[in-house]
């Protein structure tokens, strides 16, 4: 909606939506106009551009806003983002200096993809070049060329942190280790101190009462508040009649030949013959490989289906005749797809293989093959077709959102002339309820904080920036705000308020207290006796055995439990008769109040009953825990040895002076 953009440049609205592309390019290290390379920053004798630093700083600054839900960073914070995005900027000229020392650069094709898949140079959900090249220079004041070539070097960057986590070894031990991890099903003993339970025995004063509200006046801030009148544009209505020209489905092939291609696939099904283990000796191979040569010769004349429903050792598959349905290029083993593309292509509805991976033996049958192909326009008329109707759709529902906007006037729009105005275009204007945040939002922003946020700050009198979705495209006009305020203490209402809230509040405290003290006898108590000790009102009680992973279904209040406090103790339960070193804080609908969990027993999960697609995923996700562990030593390293020179300026606010 750049026309929105251009008539409400000078206003706030237009900002947010200007702010909120700009940050998609922040992650990138794109996004204004580099003002050249600042000698007095080096890193190892190199120099570096401020600019850069700064984007750092403000993607951490932003990170920092969001995990506070836009509150004020401390001083604290402020000083932690500069150190912690000079570390980044470190990183990333070591990371610069290793891929062009190994002779890594970021291909043409791998950038064309990273634009195409871009949101911002999208339209109806493709790529567009006219967007691209009108965009890139007006909103980020850049060439494309310069535009591309950050790009390339923060793709680089990826690619070079991707290789470092690739040169990290996982033995099967770890493996093993993330299998029983998730798959140990555990049996915990659990305490609970319910905040309701320690009611204190004083009342607070006047002067404790005026305290606590000074203390806590957010709790006593009134939410901001918009009603809006809207009309909705359905791109539906605007598909009918419209011709597609020979010229149309050749553009739109030029742009979505690389989304048209077809990728090598084949429809196959197996027979695993399993392994005993994932480490298996000599022995357990012979023997395994024998029981596979034997199932190789029954599967040659006998029903395959069948015959994988009787003896396959891959669960998900053996239930389905073995079969595995498409599998396309590194979508599957590699072991296994070696043989499907390879021999089992050219013997279609043949037994092949043996294929030996880590899992044991794959007999394979190819059912169909079809290579990899580019579709001319002909073979993708249908689909090139539906694409170009679309986008002229969109394009025409654009228009007449556009049209609306033309004539609406700006500063003193009322409900009365919106409504008016939406009618005289043939549009049914609609009004909301009022609402004040994403649960009671309405439909059409629903599900998305940034466009509940623009609604909010839309002013009266103004028309809010259009939200656009797969089916329509809304205009919308706030005719009633609320302002956020913060109630007085002098409000005969809120003095009752801020008695309850001083109770609950010590009440927390006290419950705190005594979760406490429950996990300091420990010491000289085992969990029984710490059980009988308990004070009135505490309970205590055993969970069913659980999945490590699925706590949630275990009961004992973990559903309700602060994500931080109880995943900071709950992770750390790895043997039996583990205490948990802290209270975990409760906060349900219903319950608050802090629980203490105990081991109380592990049952330890049988590897053999392991199915190949849950092996792959440990595997995947044990790489992925090594390699992260990898690639943060040798960032940890190349930063201690970095020979950093800053300005002046910039060196005292990162030594916080």
């Amino acid at each position: 909606m750049l026309k929105y953009v251009r008539k409400n440049s000078g206003g706030i609205i237009s900002i947010f939506i200007i702010g909120a592309i700009a940050l998609v390019f922040i992650f990138w290290g794109i996004g204004g106009q580099d003002t050249g390379t600042v000698e007095d920053i080096r890193i190892d004798g190199q120099p570096v551009s401020q600019y850069t630093y700064s984007e750092l700083l403000n993607n951490v600054n932003e990170r920092l806003r969001e995990q506070k839900q836009g509150a004020a960073l401390t001083a604290d914070e402020e000083l932690g983002a500069r150190r912690q995005a000079l570390g980044y900027l470190i990183d990333r000229q070591n990371l610069l200096g290793l891929a062009r020392g190994t002779g890594r650069e970021t291909s043409v094709d791998r950038l064309n993809q990273e634009v195409k898949s871009n949101p911002m140079f999208q339209v109806d959900g493709r790529f567009s070049l006219t967007a691209y090249e009108d965009l890139v220079p007006r909103l980020f004041n850049r060439s494309l060329a310069a535009f591309e070539a950050n790009l390339a070097e923060d793709l680089l960057i990826d690619d070079t942190t991707g290789f470092i986590k690739g040169l990290s070894f996982v033995p099967a031990e770890a493996v093993l280790d993330e299998y029983h991890f998730t798959a140990d099903k555990l049996v915990l003993d659990y305490a609970y101190f319910p905040d309701a339970a320690f009611v204190p025995e004083t009342v607070p004063d006047e002067a404790e009462i005026k305290a606590f509200y000074d203390a806590n006046l957010e709790l006593w801030r009134t939410p901001a508040q918009a009603r809006l009148i809207y009309a909705e544009v359905d791109i539906a209505d605007f598909t009918g009649g419209l011709e597609v020209t020979e010229e149309d489905l050749a553009d739109a092939y030029f742009e979505e030949k690389d989304n048209l291609a077809k990728p090598e696939e084949a429809v196959a099904s197996q027979i695993l013959i399993r392994y005993p283990n994932l480490t298996p000796n000599d022995e357990e191979k012979a023997e395994t490989l024998k029981r596979a040569g034997e199932a190789f010769e029954r599967a040659r004349t006998e029903d395959f289906s069948e015959l994988a429903r009787e003896i396959s050792q891959d669960t998900m598959s053996a239930s389905q005749g073995g079969a595995l349905g498409t599998v396309r290029r590194d979508q599957n083993v590699p072991e296994v797809e070696a043989v499907i593309f390879g021999e089992g292509k050219d013997k279609i509805g043949e037994v092949v293989g043996p294929a030996n991976s880590i899992f044991g033996y794959h007999i394979l049958k190819v059912e169909s093959y079809s290579p990899a192909h580019q579709p001319d326009v002909e073979e993708a008329r249908a689909e090139l077709t539906e694409i170009v109707t679309q986008k002229k759709a969109r394009r025409l529902a654009v228009d007449k959102v556009e049209d609306l906007l033309e004539i609406l006037p700006v500063g003193n729009l009322t409900a009365k002339l919106f409504a008016d105005t939406a009618k005289s275009v043939g549009l049914e204007p609609k009004e909301t309820e009022l609402f004040g945040n994403l649960e009671d939002a309405p439909p059409f922003l629903a599900e998305d904080e940034d466009l509940v946020a623009a609604a909010l700050a839309t002013p009266l009198g103004q028309a809010g920036p259009p939200v656009e979705n797969p089916e329509r495209i809304i205009l919308y006009a706030p005719v009633e705000k609320r302002e956020s305020v913060i109630r007085p203490f002098e409000d005969e209402t809120v003095r009752p308020e801020v008695v309850a809230a001083w109770q609950r509040d010590n009440s927390k405290k006290l419950a705190l207290g005594a979760a406490r003290a429950f996990i300091e006898s420990a010491g000289s108590l085992d969990w029984e006796d710490m059980v009988e000790a308990l004070p009135e009102g505490a309970e205590s009680g055993t969970t069913e055995p659980f999945a490590r992973m699925q706590f949630y279904s275990a009961g004992a209040y973990l559903t309700e439990a602060e994500p931080t406090s109880f995943l900071a103790e709950y992770f750390k339960l790895a043997r039996k008769g583990d205490l948990a070193g802290n209270p975990i804080r409760i906060e349900g609908d219903e319950n608050l109040g802090y629980l203490i969990l105990a081991v109380g027993d592990i049952q330890v999960a049988d590897e053999t009953a392991l199915t190949e697609a849950e092996l792959k995923n440990l595997q995947a996700t044990a790489r992925g825990s090594v390699a992260g562990s990898a690639y943060e030593w040798w960032a940890y390293s190349r930063r201690a040895q970095a020979r950093v020179q800053l300005p002046p300026g910039l060196q005292a606010m990162i030594e916080g002076q």
